[in-house]
């Protein structure tokens, strides 16, 4: 759609030149292809649906007023730092005679007169608060031209750092938001095309099914999904339950509801310190929270589901371990009383109860096995072990 729909192709255009300034590619296909994965992530289902609404010539239009505030923001201390840099220069001052030289206050000067913006480091703060201006190897010429101006040197700081302090966060924060807002402006016109070609080819990508069926739930009570789909299951069992997603928990929540509510028995199995897909917008909250729900999940719709649930509660902790040595138990038992105690208070549910004990089995699991060197046949037959 490049050169065919208009504001698109300014954002694109607009994009390709501030690579360009940026000193970076201006290919912009890899960025293209990123953006299309953001349409099927789960995690980013409810974000994407914000975004719709945004065209992209208010895109080109918050763009400008962000780069706006950046340069004004900008041109407030490289103005001060420029006239610093310039008495530096124009006194003879070595950079290499301020204290801590390359790292000290007059190449930090320099560096806000060049606009790279950014707070002071522990060198400079040294200077100013100490009042150490100037490097061991500095000479008599070089320590004098740096004393005359250290006062106005001083005030040319202050007016700097006091700017920093007051606009950094916000200035970095509007940089991170203008580097990605290009994704923001073709979100929705990708969207559009990826539609346009499963309708052609009649396909749904498979990252679809539990975003259409939550919106479904979330439209109607009873979905006629459910009421087929509750005709042929009556007991559901979910396992590695620990990293399931929020879309998986709400889409079962009405069946498992409706199979508690007909007094049927359901299961979900879990261990919430196996909890590794996050990545994929699994949730390990869900695990903790059981019996309840979490605080986003819509009140109308999942009350009845919560009610039962918390009704039908019954928790079972599984104490033995057939499958590992006692060594390993105990160890694994002394690791996670200790790392529970560095989580957030949030997490640390997650390893209550956590101890397990060593079970043998004679007839399967875990088997230990002897390896006995020998010389000869005879030998070995009067180990008396079956072959």
């Amino acid at each position: 759609k490049a050169g065919i729909d208009e504001d698109l192709t300014k954002v694109l255009i607009d994009f390709t030149e501030t690579k360009a300034e940026d000193e970076k590619s201006f290919h912009i296909e890899s960025d293209i292809k990123k953006t299309a994965g953001f349409l099927f992530s789960e995690g980013n289902y409810h974000f994407i649906n914000k975004l719709k609404d945004i065209s992209p010539t208010q895109l080109l239009e918050i763009a400008r007023d962000i780069r706006k505030l950046r340069k004004g923001f900008e041109v407030s201390i490289t103005s001060p730092a420029q006239k610093a840099k310039k008495l530096i220069q124009d006194n003879g001052i070595d950079i290499a005679s301020f204290f801590q030289g390359r790292n000290g206050i007059g190449a930090y000067f320099f560096k806000l007169a060049n606009g790279e913006i950014g707070l002071p480091n522990n060198y400079v703060r040294t200077t100013i608060d100490d009042n150490k201006w100037m490097s061991g190897k500095a000479t008599v010429l070089q320590m004098s031209a740096i004393s005359s101006v250290t006062d106005i040197l001083t005030s040319y700081f202050y007016e700097c750092n006091s700017l920093i302090d007051k606009g950094i966060i916000r200035y970095k924060l509007l940089g991170m938001i203008e580097q990605n807002i290009f994704q923001v402006g073709v979100l929705n016109a990708m969207e559009q095309e990826i539609d346009s070609i499963k309708r052609e080819k009649k396909i749904l990508h498979i990252s679809e099914f539990n975003k259409r069926i939550t919106d479904i739930i979330l439209k109607e009570p009873v979905p006629f999904i459910y009421e087929r789909t509750g005709e042929k299951y009556y007991n559901y069992l979910i396992d590695e339950f620990q990293d399931t997603s929020e879309l998986q928990w709400k889409n079962l929540l009405p069946l498992i509801g409706d199979s508690l509510a007909y007094g049927r028995n359901n299961l979900v199995v879990g261990d919430g310190k196996q909890a590794i897909y996050r990545f994929r917008n699994g949730r390990v909250e869900q695990f903790m929270m059981l019996p309840a729900l979490p605080e986003n999940y819509e009140k109308e719709v999942f009350s009845d589901a919560e009610q039962a649930l918390c009704e039908n509660y019954n928790p079972k902790t599984l104490k033995s371990n057939f499958r590992s040595q006692p060594e390993i138990i105990r160890f694994n038992n002394d690791f996670f009383g200790f790392l529970s105690q560095q989580l957030i208070e949030d997490f640390r549910s997650v390893y209550i109860d956590h101890e397990q004990e060593p079970t043998s089995v004679k007839n399967g699991g875990l088997v230990s096995v002897e390896f006995i060197p020998y010389n000869s046949k005879a030998e070995f037959e009067e180990l008396n072990i079956s072959k």
